[in-house]
């Protein structure tokens, strides 16, 4: 699954946008909070498929979801 959101991601986005993107975070060239906001809906969808996966018994209930969330998302970025 993260795989395909990468390629999604990389193909609307196209790899000269996400370095852009991605070398203004690192520098802190322009205001890019907006990316990186925690209330995206990104994060909204990703926190319900986890707390869903925490009440079926899929992931462990000791991690709380939103720290899920971020590191998945993390790790998304990460494969882009």
């Amino acid at each position: 699954m993260t795989g395909k959101i990468a390629d999604v991601i990389t193909g609307m986005i196209d790899n000269d946008n996400i370095k852009a993107l991605y070398k203004a975070q690192i520098t802190k060239a322009i205001n890019t909070d907006a990316v990186l906001d925690y209330n995206r809906e990104l994060y909204k969808m990703f926190s319900g498929i986890l707390s869903k996966g925490v009440q079926q018994g899929e992931f462990r209930a000791g991690i709380s979801v939103d720290t899920h969330a971020k590191h998945y998302i993390m790790a998304i970025r990460g494969l882009t």
